[in-house]
């Protein structure tokens, strides 16, 4: 079950994106998308793998640096200890803050509410801090890497930011 309500939500989030931005009158240079690869890990079960996709969209009218953010991850090789093995999936929103270091180099922190649906615990909302470093490769892609923490699940990830 978890397996295929995965897969819709991630879909999901691809599909609806385009209109939630016309909605919003959200213009290119406010929207980004970010696709990562890392590595869970679960109560005491470790080393699995994830896909973490989300949507962000920037807020300049409140602060330069602010953005809000919808993100959808899930366990592409489940988190595992001996015999048994742990899946999960999460979807949540988050508040980012950007601090520059220098013209391509930037921190990041963020804190959201999460939905998430681990197979060895209970299912439920919690809450997600993260930081991480972004680094501009060029005007729309960005390298990125991050540490998020939402109730007992662990992901450090990388992978690209792009702005279409």
């Amino acid at each position: 079950m978890s397996k295929y309500f995965g897969r819709l939500a991630l879909l999901s989030l691809v599909v609806i994106s385009p209109w939630c931005q016309a909605a919003m009158g959200a213009d290119d240079d406010k929207t980004y998308y970010t696709a990562q690869l890392g590595l869970s890990s679960l109560d005491r079960y470790a080393n699995g793998i994830s896909f973490v996709g989300t949507v962000g969209y920037k807020l300049p009218q409140y602060h330069k640096q602010l953005s809000v953010e919808g993100e959808f991850s899930t366990a592409l090789m489940n988190p595992s200890t001996g015999s048994s093995n742990a899946s999960y999936y999460a979807a949540g929103g988050y508040a980012a803050f950007t601090f520059p270091i220098d013209n391509k180099l930037n921190v990041r922190a963020r804190a959201g509410l999460n939905y998430y649906s681990p197979s060895v615990t209970s299912t439920g909302l919690a809450l997600g801090l993260g930081a991480g470093i972004t680094y501009n490769y060029d005007a729309g892609r960005r390298i990125i890497g991050e540490f998020t923490q939402t109730g007992n699940l662990m992901v450090i990830s990388a992978g690209m930011q792009f702005k279409f």
